[in-house]
């Protein structure tokens, strides 16, 4: 589950999927699990990201 999470994660809605993979891959003590747990804190960190530049896209035109 944690890798389906995690890849949900990354290509939409990392702020609802990111969290439950990396609490699903916490959970689980199998490789998915870790994969999974990575591609969540992967996608958070892009959106993280596409929210800092499309602040400063909007604070410096």
């Amino acid at each position: 589950m944690a890798l389906i999470f995690g890849i949900l994660s990354i290509f939409c809605c990392a702020i609802i999927f990111g969290p439950l993979a990396i609490v699903k891959g916490n959970e689980s003590n199998s490789s998915v699990g870790k994969a999974g747990k990575i591609l969540g804190i992967i996608g958070l960190c892009l959106w993280a990201l596409g929210i800092f530049l499309n602040g400063l896209n909007i604070l410096i035109p």
